[in-house]
């Protein structure tokens, strides 16, 4: 169960990842996800992820993505260290703003209202 008293953890990467779960007062990740979203450890690595990849979005690209899960399959995109690749997740998601514009122009005969 949380403990109130505590205050609750600064943003970073993750709870898991930091352990910060405790500091909220439970004894495992996967109790901290259930009980503070509602949603399975798995449920709740995804969104991390993805918040990872909307950081890269901030001011780099024209328009963001309305859902989690648009932004999923980007998190595969890793540099070297295996950091997010943040050059390779703007190209990408240019490349498929581009894309959904052309397919969207094919279907409808006009461009897509913005």
């Amino acid at each position: 169960m949380r403990r109130q008293e505590e205050a609750p953890p600064e943003r970073g990467d993750g709870p898991y990842k930091r352990r910060l779960y405790r500091a909220l007062g439970y004894d495992t990740f996967e109790e901290c996800c259930e009980v503070e979203t509602e949603a399975n450890k798995h449920r709740v690595n995804q969104l991390i992820a993805a918040t990872g990849v909307a950081e890269v979005w901030e001011t780099k690209v024209p328009k963001i993505p309305a859902r989690e899960r648009h932004a999923r399959p980007l998190t595969a995109l890793r540099n070297g260290e295996g950091k997010l690749d943040k050059d390779a997740i703007i190209e990408v998601w240019n490349d498929v703003l581009v894309t959904s514009g052309e397919a969207w122009a094919r279907v409808f005969g006009r461009p897509k209202a913005s």
